[in-house]
């Protein structure tokens, strides 16, 4: 393999993984303002890769003018560090007013290259045709160069006002950043006079990856997953070419020279693809692989989530069993009885028990032995969902039962100040009633005086009770009282 196809490779590569994360960022957009200017300069870099791959194609004129469009990279991802390192909502007004005028002399520089010839073709190492700054051309690698730096400047100022996510993200920039120069640096080795062949242009689709991770990894939880799957099959597609090398090396030793003939690069593309229709026909393999072991009903995330929204409307143990019995029933197509504490059901064939030990929760089978495998593993799963749904419902009840217990505390509370209050207010008339008597029969006064008293003994215990008890032990002869009683 030449090393211009590896180069070509390398650049469609590049241009492919931009046009697609161009079109995720926008639509990334709607949830984050500072996303349609990433892919702006995601979009850039696919032209300018593309601008490549058209110079060695020798479609000479194509390729430097969309090269030398260079300077709108920068400037988007100058726009979007303006959007992202702002604390507000918009962008501060100096810079909303700037923004249009650095646009406009982004396009001016790429017009003036374009008619001053400011690139230029040449063979160098590799290559037949390469691009090259002549002229003008210095200019628009000046003011590319400076928009980076301002870009970046403005990361630095944002790195010191900011915390958090926003500023891991800012550092992942500037190490993608530095990663990126790196790569872009032997880019302008030609056009120095330097006959080196751009070795570490073959790894700019890195930079680009590097880069929008580093944004998103904080912003959008979502590609944390996809970079994890991603990074798992790009281990193994390593490993595969390693091991293809490897058996390659063998086969020559082994005798087998028409299969040590095939070139490196056949049997790691042919590893590649086979790679990749592993990967695309896993899913449906292990779903087909789930039918044949697992026959019947099939679980799936939806009636999971369907299983789990029904048990925690139940607000009782007896509900939640009747409940419970009922979708597993109906899912099975079978009779089967859910056993949970204080609740019974009726005997069937099939039970599901769940138990609280010391231990905690756990649950147990009885008659499934003679089910299929796919019902057996439903109905465990359906267990061990329903076990959860225990420990919240019994939670819910203790909580349930700890509010009663303070509402009665309050209800309480709030007796006994209103029969305090009766009892102060029914010692005044008590006390008129008392005066009153003063002017009667002493009889009358006499029996009036005694109602008095007893009046009087009800509103203390009335008072007793409604504040806090206190008791106080002594001796009472009981002859006495029992007169007392008698006498009244």
């Amino acid at each position: 393999m030449s090393l211009t196809l590896v180069f070509e490779i390398s650049m469609m590569l590049t241009s492919g993984c931009a046009v697609l994360l161009a079109g995720w960022l926008l639509l990334q957009g709607q949830r984050q303002r500072a996303m349609p200017a990433l892919a702006g300069f995601a979009a850039m870099m696919a032209l300018w890769c593309a601008g490549h791959i058209a110079i060695v194609q020798h479609w000479h004129s194509v390729g430097v003018a969309l090269v030398l469009a260079n300077p709108l990279m920068p400037m988007f991802f100058l726009h979007f560090a303006l959007q992202f390192v702002s604390p507000t909502a918009e962008i501060r007004p100096r810079w909303r007013r700037l923004l249009p005028a650095l646009y406009g002399i982004s396009l001016l520089v790429i017009v003036t290259s374009w008619f001053g010839a400011g690139g230029a073709i040449t063979a160098t190492a590799g290559f037949d045709a390469f691009f090259i700054f002549a002229g003008i051309g210095w200019l628009n690698l000046f003011y590319t160069v400076l928009l980076g730096v301002a870009a970046h400047a403005v990361l630095w100022h944002g790195w010191r006002i900011n915390s958090g996510n926003k500023r891991r993200s800012i550092v992942a920039m500037f190490l993608a950043g530095g990663w990126g120069l790196l790569l872009a640096t032997s880019f302008v080795f030609p056009s120095l006079g330097l006959n080196w062949y751009p070795y570490p242009m073959l790894l700019l689709p890195s930079y680009l990856l590097f880069l929008v991770y580093g944004v998103v990894r904080y912003q959008v939880l979502a590609i944390n997953a996809f970079a994890n799957k991603a990074l798992l099959w790009l281990g193994m597609l390593l490993l595969v070419l390693a091991l293809m090398a490897l058996v390659s090396a063998l086969l020559g030793q082994l005798g087998m020279q028409a299969l040590a003939a095939v070139p490196a690069s056949q049997l790691w593309l042919y590893s590649a693809l086979l790679l990749l229709l592993s990967a695309a026909c896993y899913r449906p393999i292990a779903a087909l692989a789930r039918r044949l072991i697992y026959p019947g009903g099939q679980l799936s995330e939806p009636l999971l989530a369907h299983w789990r929204s029904q048990l925690q409307q139940c607000d009782s143990w007896q509900a939640l069993a009747e409940l419970a019995a009922a979708l597993l029933s109906a899912q099975l197509r079978q009779k089967v009885t859910v056993r949970l504490p204080e609740v019974g059901q009726k005997g069937s064939d099939l039970h599901i028990q769940c138990l609280r030990t010391e231990q905690g929760w756990l649950y147990q089978l009885t008659g499934w032995d003679d089910v299929t495998p796919g019902y057996r593993l439903q109905g465990e799963v359906f267990a061990a969902l329903l076990l959860s749904n225990c420990r919240i419902l019994e939670q819910s009840l203790k909580l349930a039962e700890a509010e009663r217990k303070r509402l009665d505390q309050q209800h309480l509370v709030e007796l006994g100040a209103l029969s305090a209050a009766m009892a102060h207010e029914l010692r005044n008339p008590l006390n008129i009633i008392s005066m009153a008597a003063a002017t009667t029969l002493p009889d009358t006064r006499q029996h009036i005086q005694q109602q008095l008293k007893r009046a009087d003994r009800l509103i203390a215990d009335l008072l007793s009770y409604a504040g806090q008890l206190q008791l106080q032990c002594s001796l009472v002869p009981v002859k006495a009282m029992l007169q007392s009683v008698m006498s009244q």
